[in-house]
């Protein structure tokens, strides 16, 4: 189990300086994918937070991925990608699932379901909701994956970044050509969280050098 206290996260680079991934971000997005975690959030915590938009797992850059925000007073669980529609404006095509109270305190798995150009999913404790996608996804094989934010670039805004407060247990990328990334946390360093796929893409948890920039190991 990892812990997130707003501040802290992992992250996947889209590239690796010992090029030991065999599954690299220009396979992933060619494929349909299923991104699955399980995971507690501190509700209480993020609700005193002037920013309640978070960041479970995500690609950064036009975002993609399990987000949670607070809107209006409910309290939402969101799948979400970007798309190009034919006249070349951008559209977020956000899946979301309007969470239970009375669920807050336990455990829930969460299942972001991609289809290529067709449809986003997202599956969790209160049902499941399916979108259709409005146009073509653009290509995310330039962003960073990140779990336990949006996205912690030095140059991002404080207020951008969607560091997430809460636990998670396991999460999981699969696609129609096997595992990106599968692990239950277990195998572990001080630095670095073991990807059980046999793909090399480990977590890596954040960490700045004396300029600010993120380390790559």
């Amino acid at each position: 189990m990892i812990t997130f206290k707003g501040g802290d996260c992992y992250f996947v680079a889209n590239y690796n300086r010992n090029a030991v991934s065999s599954y690299n971000f220009k396979k992933l997005f060619k494929e349909d994918l299923i991104i699955k975690t399980k995971v507690k959030i501190d509700w209480k915590s993020i609700e005193k937070e002037e920013h309640s938009y978070k960041g479970i797992v995500s690609f950064n850059g036009m975002h993609f991925g399990i987000m949670l925000k607070i809107d209006n007073g409910d309290y939402l669980l969101s799948a979400e990608v970007w798309t190009m529609g034919q006249d070349g404006i951008y559209i977020l095509n956000d899946c979301y699932i309007k969470l239970n109270k009375d669920t807050f305190d336990e455990w829930r798995n969460i299942k972001l379901e991609l289809k290529q150009n067709k449809t986003i999913s997202l599956e969790t404790t209160e049902g499941k909701e399916e979108i259709k996608l409005t146009g073509k996804i653009p290509d995310y094989s330039t962003s960073y994956m990140w779990v336990g934010c949006q996205d912690n670039h030095r140059d991002t805004p404080e207020k951008h970044r969607g560091n997430f407060i809460g636990q998670m247990k396991q999460l999981s990328i699969n696609t129609t050509n096997g595992y990106f990334f599968k692990s239950n946390f277990n195998k572990r360093t001080r630095y670095k969280i073991f990807d059980e796929s046999g793909n090399g893409n480990h977590l890596l948890k954040k960490h700045l050098n004396s300029e600010g920039n993120l380390i790559v190991y």
